[in-house]
């Protein structure tokens, strides 16, 4: 280091506030973290058991405990994939419903806050993989005043709620605690200047438009009564997820379960990374094997869903739009395109053994300059040899019929 630079830097830590200062110049800024929420509903809960006629200021609503999986191994096609071996038994995480008095909801991607100002770290994701401790929040100097709303609301925003999968696997799901208690809620917190589908998959679980309230930046919101579904899908997605979404969708007529028919090939040729770079080699080849070449980009929220519900084989590069596979029926076919032999097939042969399919997967060959996050974010080319092997894979047909592929545990 040029030892010039040395003294302002030296300068510039010094003059870096410790977090109790920060906490002395912004009273709005988080003064601790609370890492259990069920004991800390526990705790105050018991502070008023000496008057059951009064409420409590929280309490925590157990739904479901964690649920233990195991997975059959895919079906590899080509190469196998390079990395330490696969998990083939997981553990999902538990659920709930937490209520606050007084809480507070914040920022870009709604930190929830007690009334004392302590940040919750089950509801609270950190941003780019970082801790609690660590999050923004915590060393912010200036808060906007904190708008306080009178009655009933709730949240569903993490962080990374803007991304389709994310969304479709960690944050919609939660919607199954708040359904029953829908008509009680006077608002619903979710992710600011997101997508459509955000607004357009709640609509379709019968959902006010009007009751949603978005989250952004400089947001800071302290609601008389904030209730938060405690939910973190992580690599584990539990089987209720897809149970629940199909389920809330098929009773609010969006689908009807037909005899799935329909091949898809899912197209990324608009995307900004994962790309097949010989894709029109690839489409052109699954074209006259029947396949239909979608751009789920085009599609409404409702079209997606519909469209995998009808679908009995799906082939696609890595990508969130596999996430649609949440509604998609036993006994489907699913081959995963993967960007290198170093990227593990994982979550989306998660999904496809929750709903009885059949997983197979393939890498391809990465090119073009390294990423940040490395060779996930690549883009691929499906070389002749391996496109054809994944041609024999489809003319074997071993997707048909229902693939039991996973087991829950009791």
């Amino acid at each position: 280091m040029n030892r010039r630079l040395q003294p302002p830097i030296a300068i510039a830590k010094r003059l870096l506030l410790p977090d109790w200062a920060l906490r002395a110049v912004s009273p709005s800024a988080p003064k601790g973290i609370i890492r259990d929420a069920r004991s800390w509903a526990r705790k105050k809960a018991s502070d008023h058991a000496d008057d059951p006629r009064s409420t409590p200021p929280c309490w925590f609503w157990d739904a479901d405990p964690p649920e233990l999986l195991a997975l059959a191994d895919p079906i590899v096609i080509g190469e196998p994939f390079v990395g330490p071996p696969l998990r083939r038994v997981l553990v999902s995480n538990r659920s709930g419903l937490c209520f606050i008095r007084n809480g507070r909801v914040v920022g870009y991607g709604g930190a929830v806050l007690s009334a004392e100002g302590l940040m919750f770290s089950e509801f609270t994701y950190a941003p780019w993989g970082r801790k609690v401790r660590d999050h923004p929040l915590m060393r912010r100097r200036r808060f906007s005043q904190r708008k306080r709303l009178r009655g009933c609301y709730a949240t569903v925003c993490y962080p990374s709620s803007r991304g389709y999968y994310h969304w479709m696997a960690e944050s919609l799901p939660r919607m199954r605690f708040l359904l029953p208690i829908l008509p009680q809620l006077d608002g619903v917190f979710v992710p600011g200047d997101a997508p459509p589908f955000v607004r357009e998959s709640l609509e379709a679980m019968g959902v006010d438009p009007d009751a949603l309230i978005s989250i952004g930046v400089d947001s800071h919101y302290e609601c008389e009564h904030l209730f938060v579904p405690q939910y973190s899908g992580g690599l584990a997605v539990p089987q209720w997820v897809g149970d629940f979404l199909k389920a809330t969708y098929t009773a609010h007529g969006v689908l009807d379960i037909p005899i799935p028919t329909r091949r898809i090939y899912v197209s990324r040729a608009r995307a900004g990374q994962r790309r097949i770079v010989n894709e029109a080699e690839v489409s052109s080849r699954l074209g006259q094997r029947g396949f239909e070449i979608v751009r789920l980009e085009d599609l409404r929220f409702i079209d997606q869903i519909r469209l995998f519900n009808e679908a009995n084989c799906v082939i696609a590069p890595h990508g969130a739009g596999l996430s649609n596979l949440f509604f998609s029926q036993a006994g489907i076919g699913v081959y995963e395109i993967m960007p290198s032999r170093r990227v593990p097939p994982h979550i989306f042969h998660v999904i496809t053994s929750q709903i009885g399919g059949r997983y197979h997967y393939a890498c391809g060959t990465p090119v073009g300059d390294e990423k940040p996050r490395g060779d996930i974010d690549r883009d691929f080319m499906v070389d002749d040899a391996l496109l054809e092997e994944i041609l024999r894979a489809l003319d074997r047909n071993e997707a048909i019929g229902p693939a039991d592929s996973t087991r829950q545990l009791s």
